[in-house]
């Protein structure tokens, strides 16, 4: 009995010694020792001051501004000059939609760890409608719904232009934030609709950005049929070849993401023209044309439409010899799930096929999930977020060069 006494108080002493070294070890993530960051939530009326110029949606628009451990809030513009990562949301998001990642708790734990620098993360709402515009000026769809919403909306120069303006000079009046304003210390990047508007956004700009990061991006359209348009037919519960069903039934709820995703595409690439005497799948009361018609059938002078703004069949090709210089030297990452189930994985090997012949340099990761848990478009958002942390930071400059 005394022997096992004693045995039993040997076993307790090594659990309590393996206790106390574990909680000696110089762990810097340890949620108890991580600093945490604040995320601000502003407001900003993006607008252009030439009245011959469109609005961006006439109404106020909120971003979420993640700033890292010590940043110098209180007196903006003041204080260690950090880089800056604006990071763009999917076609159902907005400007909370990487705050339902965790963004800023995964920032604070790999900033704590060393992982990666203190940055600012820009995160804008570029939401029209309950659907996603692509980032393109002149956004535009007809929603008889919300008719004093039907504006046109330029949501490219929101970003390049108005928002980099508000982060890097006039936040407050004369007072930026406290960020580098020189492109090495600059990235974008961004989830499906917000990744090809940040890969689109820094080739049409790459005076602006180091590196760009896309995740799931839509970066081939024609590899994404014909499985969206059965899956569109699908969700709305309508026959191929109920005419009657696709004209006037095919709807944009919330609950039917591939209609909402083509339904932005739509409104990005195939809106109608008023001058147009053709009403080859047009939708109406939306005023824009569908990529395929009520068979199902892919209807080649529409997508055309959309081809002529994709990045891998066209935008690729056009590249000047000088935009191809500047473009070389930013940096690319590119993930994808393998079960993303808008076509992101043959998406992004078209892509980085595209990338291969012309010599481009990038990085890339795919990722399955786990069984049961497949890599689908929205799934594992926060390990990949944490991974697109990780690639940014290896690559900013931290210099301000003064």
């Amino acid at each position: 009995m005394i022997g096992k006494k004693i045995a039993l108080s040997l076993v307790a002493a090594v659990i309590m010694a393996l206790a106390l070294g574990c909680g000696q070890r110089d762990n810097p993530a340890d949620p108890d020792t991580i600093k945490r960051g604040l995320v601000f939530q502003y407001s900003r009326e993006f607008c252009s001051d030439d009245p011959g110029e469109t609005w961006v949606n006439m109404r106020t628009r909120r971003m979420q501004i993640y700033t890292p451990p010590g940043y110098p809030y209180s007196e903006p513009g003041e204080g260690q000059k950090l880089p800056t990562l604006y990071l763009l949301h999917d076609f159902d998001g907005d400007e909370d939609y990487y705050m339902f990642s965790r963004i800023d708790e995964v920032a604070d734990r790999l900033i704590a760890s060393g992982e990666i620098q203190p940055m600012l993360i820009v995160m804008p709402d570029a939401s029209a409608q309950g659907l996603g515009p692509f980032y393109m000026d002149g956004w535009m769809m007809w929603n008889p719904q919300q008719a004093e919403r039907n504006e046109p909306g330029n949501f490219e120069k929101m970003i390049w232009d108005d928002l980099l303006y508000f982060i890097e000079v006039d936040a407050w009046p004369g007072r930026p934030f406290s960020v580098i304003n020189e492109r090495a210390s600059r990235a974008i990047g961004g989830v499906g609709m917000g990744g090809y508007g940040a890969l689109r956004i820094s080739m049409k700009h790459p005076e602006l950005f180091s590196s760009v990061s896309i995740l799931n991006g839509f970066t081939s359209f024609e590899d994404m049929f014909p499985t969206i348009a059965d899956e569109v037919f699908a969700e709305n519960g309508i026959d191929k070849g109920d005419e009657e069903g696709y004209y006037n039934h095919l709807d944009t709820a919330y609950s039917k993401p591939f209609s909402s995703l083509v339904y932005s595409m739509a409104a990005a690439f195939s809106r109608h023209d008023s001058l147009s005497t053709s009403d080859e799948t047009l939708i109406d009361r939306y005023q824009v044309h569908l990529p395929f018609d009520y068979n199902g059938n892919i209807v080649r002078s529409i997508l055309s439409k959309w081809l002529a703004h994709d990045i891998t069949s066209t935008m690729l090709d056009s590249l000047t010899s000088g935009m191809y210089d500047h473009l070389d030297s930013t940096e690319l990452y590119i993930d994808y799930g393998d079960a993303d189930e808008y076509a992101g994985a043959v998406q992004a090997q078209s892509f980085m096929s595209a990338l291969d012949q012309l010599s481009f340099q990038y990085e890339s990761s795919s990722y399955s999930g786990y069984p049961g848990f497949p890599g689908t478009h929205s799934a594992f958002n926060i390990e990949r977020i944490e991974e697109m942390l990780k690639f940014h930071s290896a690559k900013l400059s931290s210099d301000p060069g003064e």
